[in-house]
Formats: structure tokens, sequence, C-alpha cells
């Protein structure tokens, strides 16, 4: 905006400088004409410096019309300058756009995968460890099933007691905490030890 309306002063500067110098050439006409009427040198003496005082005013004019005409151009080429940059920058937020809607149809894709995995895992599963599973699932989302860790619970981090650390190392699928009841496993390369 700040450069549309440099680019506007300077046009109207422009203008108005052309228009004053045209007013003050047509001065000059009228000068010159009553100049080739006068009678005494006096007058046309007094004409003379009417003129000159004139052209030094047009001289002025037109150099504070160059001036306007050199902002103009400045102004123009500005503007042309910022509208290139924030096309480009227009281009770039379009790109990252695409990019962050490509990310989030993949992100879903993948989520719609891991769901559909899940469920058919679930499926799987014996009816009544399905149903205890969801249940967890919905008390503690996305941890229900979580790891040994040194022979304490993945989700609560209570001591496990000896018969669910050996249903743990059985393999058994329903081995839970009993402080928080979350299902347990085995983490993979993680030791559970011996019961004792």
């Amino acid at each position: 905006k700040a450069g549309k309306d440099e680019l506007a002063k300077a046009k109207d500067a422009w203008r108005k400088a052309e228009l004053e110098v045209r007013s003050l050439g047509e001065q000059i006409q009228k000068y010159l004409q009553h100049q080739s009427q006068v009678k005494t040198n006096k007058e046309f003496t007094a004409l003379t410096q009417e003129i000159d005082g004139v052209k030094a005013k047009i001289d002025a004019m037109e150099s504070l019309g160059l001036e306007a005409l050199e902002t103009e151009t400045k102004a123009e080429e500005d503007l042309k300058n910022t509208e290139k940059e924030l096309q480009a920058l227009a281009n770039e937020i379009n790109e990252e756009r695409s990019r962050i809607k490509s990310q989030i149809t993949e992100k879903e894709d993948h989520l719609k995968q891991e769901e559909d995995e899940h469920r058919r895992r679930a499926e799987e599963l014996p009816e009544e460890l399905r149903d205890m599973y969801e249940l967890l699932n919905e008390r503690f989302p996305g941890s229900a099933i979580v790891p040994v860790k040194n022979n304490c619970c993945g989700g609560c981090s209570m001591n496990l007691v000896s018969q669910v650390l050996l249903d743990v190392r059985r393999g058994e699928v329903s081995a839970r905490c009993e402080n928080c009841a979350r299902l347990l496993y085995a983490a993979e390369g993680a030791e559970v030890s011996k019961p004792g």
C-alpha cells in the first residue's frame, strides 16, 4: 500500500508540475505579445524582467517535474519488485500448504492402516480378552498393554508380584498388573527376572 501511495503522489506531483509549466509558458507568450506593443524602453525592460522571472519559475517547475518523474519511475520499479516478492512468498506458502496437506493425507492413511490392523488383531483375540483390552484402552488410551521394565509395570511403575512375573515370562497374554490392571508383556530384548 505504501508503494502505491508513493507512486500516486509522484504521478500527481508530475502532473501538477506539467500543468504549471504549461500555464507559465502561456504567461510568457502573453508577455511577448505585450512586449511587441510597448512604446518605451522602460516598459520593454520591465516585461523582459517579468519574462525572465517566469522562465526561472519554469526551470524550477521542470526540475520538480523531473524529480517527480524519477520518483514515479522508482516507485513503479519498487512496486513491481514488491509484487514479485509477494508472488514468490505466495508461491512458497502454497507449496508449504501442499506439502502439509500431503503429510496430513499420508498420516491419515497410515492411521487408518494402523486402526484396520488394530481392529483385525483385536478380532483374533478371544472375546473375553478383547473385551478386557477395549475397557483398558478406554481407561488408558494407547497404553492398555505395556512392557515389564525392571520387574515393574511399564504403565504405573509399581513392582510386580512373583506370579505375574512368571506369567509374563511364560508369555501369558492375560498377565496383568495388580495395581493398574494393564495387560503386560516382556519387552523385546529385556530380561524378566525369575521370581524369587
